[in-house]
C-alpha cells in the first residue's frame, strides 16, 4: 500500500515539474485560469503538456475562462499550421471560453496567415472589456 501511494505521488510530482518546465500557471478565486509558456519557442511536446493541464483543470465546471498568455513565447517553430490547430481543438474541448493574448513576433505573423479563419481570430481577438 505504501509504495503504491508512494509511486502515485510521485507520478503527480514527475507531471506538475513537466508542466512547469514549460509553463507558469495560476488560477483566481473567481474561475479564471491563467497559463503562461515560459518558453521563447514553443514546440508540440510544451504546448500538449500545456494543454493537458487545461483540460484536467476544466474538467469540472469551476474553471469558466482560460486565458492563454504567449507574451513569452517569440516563434512557434516550423510547425505554426499545428500550433494553431492545437489551440483551436483545445478551445473546443474545454469547459470554459478559452483566450491566447500576447502574441508578438514570429508568432503573430504566423496567426496573421490565418486572419480570415473566423475560429482562430475569435480565439485569439481579446476580449472587450
Amino acid at each position: 500500500m505504501f509504495f503504491n501511494t508512494r509511486r502515485r505521488q510521485n507520478a503527480i510530482i514527475a507531471r506538475l515539474e513537466s508542466v512547469l518546465a514549460h509553463a507558469t500557471f495560476s488560477v483566481n478565486d473567481d474561475g479564471v485560469m491563467h497559463l503562461q509558456p515560459n518558453v521563447a519557442v514553443l514546440d508540440g511536446a510544451a504546448l500538449q503538456t500545456i494543454a493537458g493541464l487545461a483540460r484536467a483543470a476544466c474538467d469540472d465546471e469551476t474553471i469558466r475562462e482560460v486565458n492563454i498568455d504567449m507574451s513569452q513565447v517569440s516563434d512557434v517553430g516550423p510547425q505554426f499550421t499545428v500550433m494553431f490547430a492545437s489551440l483551436m481543438k483545445l478551445a473546443r474541448s474545454l469547459n470554459a471560453k478559452c483566450r491566447v493574448v500576447g502574441l508578438q513576433g514570429k508568432a503573430a505573423a504566423a496567426a496573421s496567415l490565418y486572419r480570415t479563419s473566423r475560429e482562430l481570430m475569435w480565439l485569439l481577438t481579446p476580449k472587450a472589456a
